[in-house]
């Protein structure tokens, strides 16, 4: 709407608000419990940066990551709650939701079986037979009778909203069909508020805005006005685009470095590990690039590979290119836009799987993203383009990962586009795009991954280099750039450490974005 006008009147600027949860220049910042967040904040900063070159010179762009403000919306009012105050009650809910899902998977292991689940319906822990349960079932109502919380928390296994949070957990596992999930709610016994009480959560909302000013390089959080005056600083500030600017000085975090470079080929050892694991490869666009990697997994003797494709044709193309010296099970399947389904349906009906790999089913537009100041803009990407994009390149991983999470000890490998020296300048900058505001993802679900009780891994491997001019620009680079993509594959579909084996590694294995 907006740059035309500026780029016909030769000047104009523009400031996005992001968070300093969105990270900064090759760096990732992760945001537990809202990876939703963390993303569009990601993608607010890497927007002013790849814009900033396309704008210009007439129309600037920046981005302003302030974080918290410390104002009426984080201390809240008597008609509701503050920022941390609400965060505080999340991270208490989390915990027991985490806690009764691992005992649950832990008791299913003692032959603990649906039928045992719905009786967790009565909710109430004085009115559960503790004998009749498995042990890790028992233990945990046991924990929670003692632990004294106030409110109902020790009198009560959970709330409406953390049994719904369960039971949709447990279907997306494909442990329960729709229809337990209903009969379960049905009969569900809910809690008297409150659930855990305001010391409880005020206590936890302390420890989180002590630990978000720990981390601050100024050690406090800025105010409204002192927001309102940052921005009209920076807006006064003619020379400068494709910045993001941190009022309060930014975030000490641990970093989590976008540019990750994979240089050596994966340890065979390792990757003999993948002997006997069950694969679901999940793209359409990128059919040479799927072909590869299927190949790379039938050579390391898998048990079965499924091939999830959008349209029929890709289906055909794969299940003919797919070299199968070893006899291996392989599905190839045409599912549209149906992707929950089809990998609930293998979780239900072909025993579940071990790794997943997503890459896109669609290409990047290659729309222009500006125009000059006479030119139209008719070419240029729209806004229900963009919102397509999104769609496309963002949303399809995460549709992958919100089940595939919930599968216990499951590799999760996310593709972003892919690039060449032959891809359109504007092809690119939406490649970076994608890229970075993936990682935000990524980096969340990473952490996140290490407190669900089915402790799954996550990776990114990017075929977007730093600079369009690192981008392989004949066949033999092109070949090398294939070789490192299916290592890198390999790697990241290897089992990864648990918490529980080590919590260093686990982190190191989680959450990374490696460039091939």
């Amino acid at each position: 709407m907006f740059p035309p006008v500026m780029k016909a009147g030769g000047k104009g600027s523009i400031l996005n608000v992001s968070s300093y949860f969105g990270g900064e220049k090759y760096v990732a910042v992760a945001y537990p419990n809202r990876a939703d967040y963390a993303v569009s904040k990601a993608g607010q900063r890497v927007l002013a940066e790849i814009l900033s070159r396309h704008l210009g010179p007439e129309i600037q762009i920046n981005a302003l990551a302030p974080g918290p403000v410390d104002g009426a919306r984080l201390r809240g009012s008597a008609e509701a709650p503050g920022l941390f105050d609400r965060r505080g009650l999340l991270v208490l809910e989390n915990k027991r939701l985490n806690e009764i899902h691992k005992a649950i998977l832990a008791g299913m292991s003692d032959d603990f079986g649906v039928a045992d689940v719905l009786t967790l319906a009565t909710n109430r822990l004085d009115a559960v037979d503790v004998d009749a349960l498995p042990k890790p079932i028992a233990r945990l109502i046991l924990k929670v009778r003692d632990s004294g919380g106030l409110g109902n928390s020790s009198q009560y296994l959970m709330h409406t909203g953390i049994a719904s949070k369960l039971m949709t957990r447990l279907v997306r596992a494909g442990l329960l069909s729709d229809e337990q999930r209903d009969q379960f709610l049905d009969a569900f016994v809910d809690a008297p508020a409150p659930f855990f009480d305001f010391a409880e959560t005020s206590k936890q909302a302390e420890q989180i805005e002590t630990g978000i000013l720990n981390r601050l390089h100024l050690h406090k959080m800025p105010t409204d006005e002192q927001v309102g005056l940052s921005t009209v600083f920076h807006l006064a500030d003619d020379i400068v685009s494709g910045e993001t600017f941190h009022p309060s000085g930014g975030l000490k975090f641990d970093r989590s470095v976008t540019e990750g470079e994979l240089l050596l080929p994966p340890n065979e050892s390792e990757v003999a590990k993948l002997k006997g694991k069950r694969v679901v490869l999940i793209g359409n666009s990128m059919k040479s690039e799927l072909t590869n990697i299927a190949n790379g997994f039938l050579a390391q003797h898998v048990e079965k590979l499924w091939v999830l494709t959008k349209t029929e044709d890709a289906a055909n193309s794969l299940k003919h290119a797919v070299s199968n010296p070893n006899g291996a099970n392989i599905e190839c399947r045409a599912i549209g836009d149906d992707i929950e389904s089809n990998l609930d349906a293998i979780l239900r009906d072909d025993g579940g799987y071990d790794v997943v790999v997503s890459s896109p089913f669609e290409r990047l537009p290659l729309n222009a993203l500006a125009a000059s100041a006479n030119e139209s803009w008719d070419r240029v990407l729209s806004d229900g383009e963009f919102r397509k994009l999104v769609h496309d390149q963002l949303t399809h991983h995460f549709r992958v990962a919100r089940t595939s999470a919930l599968v216990p000890n499951c590799q999760i490998v996310l593709i972003t586009p892919d690039t060449s020296l032959a891809s359109t300048r504007e092809e690119f900058a939406l490649a970076l795009f994608v890229k970075n505001s993936l990682h935000a993802f990524t980096v969340t679900l990473g952490v996140e991954g290490e407190r669900l009780p089915t402790v799954p891994a996550i990776n990114q491997v990017q075929l977007t280099r730093r600079a369009h001019t690192e981008e392989p620009s004949n066949d033999q680079e092109l070949a090398e750039e294939m070789t490192r993509l299916v290592h890198a594959v390999m790697q990241c579909s290897v089992p990864a450490p648990t918490p529980s084996e080590s919590r260093y590694l686990s982190k190191i294995f989680r959450g990374n974005a490696v460039t091939v």
